[in-house]
């Protein structure tokens, strides 16, 4: 069993990337392993920015998440009085179904 070094150590690299070989008949077997850590330190204005975008894409979800879930009442007090509800009436929650209702959305 041969065992080598692929990343030289720094101040930078959490873990060594160990390389081991085992050698059996003809085959030869190897396992990488690798973890890299990258510290997300941002000025005041790049934690601004942050903030915003983790706000308004919280704001989205649950504004579509509020239109879905009053489509599904509505089909749910439909099915309620006797009223076969299609399945198309339903609105989707999947991810295109979502990006295609908020495009939509006025």
């Amino acid at each position: 069993m041969g065992r080598g070094k692929c990343v030289t150590p720094r101040a930078d690299t959490d873990r060594v990337t160990t390389v081991i070989q085992e050698r059996t008949s003809n085959a030869t077997t190897s396992t990488v392993t690798q973890a890299y850590v990258y510290a997300i330190d941002p000025t005041p204005a790049q934690a601004n920015l942050l903030r915003s975008h983790i706000g308004g894409s919280r704001f989205v979800y649950n504004t579509l998440l509020g239109l879905v879930k009053a489509n599904w009442d509505e089909n749910r007090k439909r099915k309620d009085a006797g009223e076969d509800v299609p399945k198309e009436d339903y609105l989707g929650t999947g991810h295109f179904d979502l990006l295609y209702l908020w495009g939509s959305s006025p």
